[in-house]
């Protein structure tokens, strides 16, 4: 592939990274949030786990970005481009 391709698809996995890192701390946030200052009611109680699920799911996006982040530049140091 080309190096400057390749340089484009770095600055947008850590662009998406910063995304998804920024969505995952709201994401927690709030369900500290409904945990620490809401009625303990059905209806909190699901944002509660909802929120948990999200969160762990931007979690898991972030942390398969930083693999792929990982391996582009493992890429350009060997110079394989």
């Amino acid at each position: 592939m080309d190096e400057n391709y390749l340089k484009e698809k770095l600055n947008s996995i850590r662009t998406e990274m910063n995304h998804l890192w920024t969505g995952m701390l709201v994401t927690f946030g709030g369900m500290v949030g409904f945990i620490v200052f809401e009625n303990k009611t059905i209806y909190s109680n699901s944002f509660v786990v909802l929120g948990a699920v999200l969160g762990l799911l931007f979690l898991n996006a972030y942390i398969v970005r930083r693999i792929e982040l990982k391996d582009i530049l493992k890429q350009i140091k060997k110079g394989d481009v």
